[in-house]
């Protein structure tokens, strides 16, 4: 009896398989995009498979996947890869088939992009650039200029900054994190910058250390506003003042372990990218391969 309704529901179109997979989402409180994202997918992949949906191995899955290579991009790939997969993992829920073949489809790397970072003479051009003091709001953009451009320090970070977790020794200033310190500040470079100063004339009934700049959003937005007042740079974001920070060090032959202590990460073979944007490193491999001698 089994093997008789098994087969009934083989002889099904895959239209009919596609509706009653669409029924299921919805039923699971899916929204509508999720859906019919899915019914498209599935039926382009029924439209160019040879046998049946049901019947479709794993060979036969990645041979019509393999056909979209060139014309679809990676993360599009695996996007119908994820659908398969819960389409055949609800044909096995239900025992319609065995076992799933959409597992066994390999996910498609996606490559990184090489992080976008600004030149040192910009990085300068920053840093000494003529900020009014004595106007409140101009000595805080200061102050998140250097820490970013100092320290590699995030904009949520930047923005949950208070008197309480920001503390000043001998060496320099340390940005805590609980008992933790997960930032420092050297000495060398609080002589020649003012967020010491700053600190210290801070007010104390005022808890936040940036008190306009609450937010990561607005101090996205100081950042940019800045650069393409001042620097006439278009699409600079606080993220790439902190990969030049990292791109920085790296010139100047600091390891990636501590790269990644100093930016807050704990996966260490993103760094890997920094060494890519090292013009050093460029110009010795063009010479090593592409020398005219």
């Amino acid at each position: 009896m089994v093997n008789n309704v098994l087969g009934e529901k083989k002889k099904k179109k895959a239209t009919e398989w596609i509706e009653e997979y669409s029924d299921y989402l919805r039923s699971h409180d899916y929204c509508e995009t999720t859906v019919s994202m899915a019914a498209s997918t599935l039926a382009m992949v029924a439209k160019d498979l040879e046998v049946s949906l049901v019947d479709a191995t794993t060979d036969d899955l990645r041979e019509v996947l393999c056909r979209y290579y060139d014309r679809v991009r990676p993360s599009s790939l695996n996007q119908y890869r994820s659908i398969l997969v819960g389409f055949y993992r609800y044909l096995f829920i239900c025992d319609y088939i065995k076992s799933n073949p959409a597992t066994k489809i390999p996910r498609r790397a996606i490559p990184k992009k090489l992080p976008s970072f600004i030149e040192q003479a910009v990085v300068d051009r920053i840093l000494t650039h003529d900020f009014d003091i004595s106007n409140p709001i101009d000595f805080q953009r200061k102050c998140i200029f250097e820490l970013m451009l100092y320290c590699g320090m995030k904009c949520s970070e930047i923005a949950s900054l208070t008197t309480y977790n920001t503390v000043i020794f001998k060496d320099g200033v340390a940005i805590l994190s609980g008992k933790k310190v997960i930032r420092f500040y050297p000495q060398e470079l609080i002589s020649q910058s003012s967020l010491c100063d700053y600190i210290n004339n801070h007010p104390k009934d005022i808890t936040e250390l940036f008190p306009s700049y609450t937010t990561s959003r607005s101090i996205q937005y100081m950042v940019k506003s800045f650069m393409i007042k001042y620097c006439d740079m278009y699409n600079v974001t606080p993220m790439t003042l902190r990969h030049s920070f990292a791109i920085a060090m790296i010139n100047r032959g600091v390891r990636d372990i501590y790269i990644s202590h100093l930016l807050g990460t704990k996966v260490l073979h993103n760094q890997n990218l920094y060494k890519y944007c090292n013009i050093d490193i460029l110009k010795r491999e063009y010479s090593k391969y592409f020398s005219r001698q």
